[in-house]
């Protein structure tokens, strides 16, 4: 794990594990300069930084796979724990993974990608090697039910050991949810302002959310929106094109590439309401902290979104942009039911503890060695 949602993971999971639950407990963590940066400091954690941990992915997982198990097998370890979601094929430890990325287990989206590119492909090695390790793995953690349901029938084989242990919310993004005006009290001067946070890649439909944004434009609905996220390649270039064709003058759609994680908590409640267009998610952390950012929300209803959202949005197929269309139109238009879908989507979020994942993720552990003693 170098970056991105499985590094705020990794940070949140040991930032979160009380004092109770530290006593008798050391962690080493192997990870790269950059992202030790990152980690809390502990008195029962240990960082260590492999000079080989900053060279390039291949390198990186030949160094992993035989030289690092084998020191690790050599060391006075109970159990190895691979939050990236791949273990080394020979580790005589104990082994819990996790699977955080679906992307390889779901060929339609990772097909958005073109059939060609450096990305599908890597996709497809990744669920080779993945499979590999949730077969091998003397556990297995899972993020939500859709996920687990869909590994395990990619994998054709029983994962004895599995836990749901979903992320959790921070803290800071609980804003309880405001009063909603009439769409009519909002006008060019001031208009009704959706954010989406997602990075810009073809499986987030940022494109076909433009499509719908601009199409309730020219109905006369004084509607914008801010698109939150970093660039990837051919599809942002997509992206900026058609914004540039729409809207010129940059009248309704924004763009903003970073936000350093603890300053979104501040940018949310700028906005009045948030979109989520994303087609292939595991457990959907922008959802989540939009939830309890007090939003009211548009959603895909695809994934383990419903699952996460439940009765506390409207839904649409992010592959067809009349139907974004026809869940903005509806949300916009009723403002007593934008107050109560964000009230329901505020208290569902709250079901997300990082605390209670730490607490969970270490019992599993527990379970796993005393299994395997």
């Amino acid at each position: 794990i170098r970056e991105c949602g499985g590094l705020t993971y990794l940070i949140n999971f040991l930032e979160n594990i009380n004092s109770n639950q530290s006593k008798n407990l050391k962690i080493t963590v192997y990870i790269n300069k950059s992202a030790a940066l990152l980690i809390p400091k502990k008195k029962w954690l240990v960082i260590k930084t492999p000079r080989l941990f900053n060279l390039p992915l291949p390198i990186r997982f030949f160094y992993q796979q035989f030289f690092l198990s084998k020191k690790i097998n050599k060391d006075n370890y109970h159990l190895l724990f691979s939050p990236g979601g791949t273990i080394p094929f020979f580790c005589k430890l104990p082994t819990v993974s996790i699977s955080q990325n679906l992307l390889p287990f779901e060929f339609k989206e990772a097909r958005l990608f073109g059939n060609f590119n450096k990305m599908f492909f890597k996709m497809l090695l990744l669920r080779f090697i993945q499979s590999i390790s949730f077969k091998k793995a003397s556990g297995v953690i899972f993020l939500s039910n859709y996920a687990m349901k869909i590994i395990k029938n990619s994998l054709h084989s029983k994962i004895v050991n599995k836990a749901l242990i979903p992320h959790g919310v921070d803290s800071n993004f609980f804003h309880k949810p405001r009063p909603q005006k009439n769409i009519k009290e909002y006008g060019v001067k001031k208009p009704f302002k959706f954010i989406y946070t997602s990075t810009l890649m073809p499986y987030k439909h940022q494109v076909e959310v433009i499509k719908a944004i601009h199409n309730l434009r020219k109905k006369g609905y004084p509607i914008n929106i801010t698109l939150l996220g970093i660039p990837w390649r051919k599809y942002a270039n997509k992206v900026f094109f058609l914004a540039e064709k729409v809207d010129p003058k940059k009248d309704f759609i924004k763009f903003i590439d970073y936000v350093p994680n603890k300053n979104l908590p501040l940018i949310y409640r700028k906005y009045d309401a948030a979109i989520f267009a994303s087609s292939c998610e595991n457990l959907p952390i922008t959802l989540l902290e939009n939830m309890a950012s007090g939003l009211p929300i548009v959603s895909s209803k695809l994934g383990p979104m419903i699952e996460v959202l439940g009765k506390g949005g409207i839904y649409f197929d992010p592959y067809n942009i009349k139907s974004i269309e026809n869940a903005i139109q509806k949300l916009i238009l009723n403002s007593s039911n934008r107050f109560k879908l964000a009230s329901l989507s505020y208290k569902m979020a709250k079901k997300y503890s990082w605390s209670k994942n730490s607490k969970n993720t270490l019992e599993f552990f527990k379970k796993i060695i005393n299994e395997k003693s």
